[in-house]
């Protein structure tokens, strides 16, 4: 099981950062900002690359910060924290033998059990294995 998850996260890292990097365009950094026709309108904003590029049209201010919030260079540190945690993981994990509680086990459980968390996010992909399920 232990070394299935690890394959399978490591694909779907694989996958987020494929798709990450295409949208990372001139600049990794986004910021939202005043939609052009309509500068002092705090409830209609675009979001914008760091070379002042239009990532979107004019959209709902919410809209434009959570997009904004998820900008390509926050996504691919998030990747990478996500990735050092499965290769910590992967040199353990045939100690894992998930049981919280045991205690001649912890490093490997602790972190099977943050790995099966991070799984979980994946839960409705075909190829996620309920087994996995914290």
């Amino acid at each position: 099981m232990t070394v299935g998850l690890v394959e399978f996260l490591t694909e779907q890292l694989d996958i987020e950062q494929r798709r990450t990097q295409c949208a990372v365009g001139k600049s990794p950094e986004w910021y939202p900002g005043s939609a052009d026709d309509q500068p002092n309108n705090p409830y209609r904003a675009q979001v914008a690359n760091g070379a002042d590029e239009p990532i979107t049209g004019d959209t709902a201010a919410d809209y434009a910060d959570h997009i904004a919030a998820y900008a390509p260079s926050r996504v691919l540190a998030d990747i990478e924290r996500k990735r050092q945690l499965v290769a910590a993981y992967a040199e353990v994990a045939d100690s894992d033998i998930k049981e919280p509680y045991e205690y001649a086990y912890g490093w490997a459980n602790g972190l099977g059990y943050a790995v099966r968390l991070l799984a979980l996010s994946y839960a409705g992909h075909r190829d996620y294995d309920e087994a996995w399920r914290p």
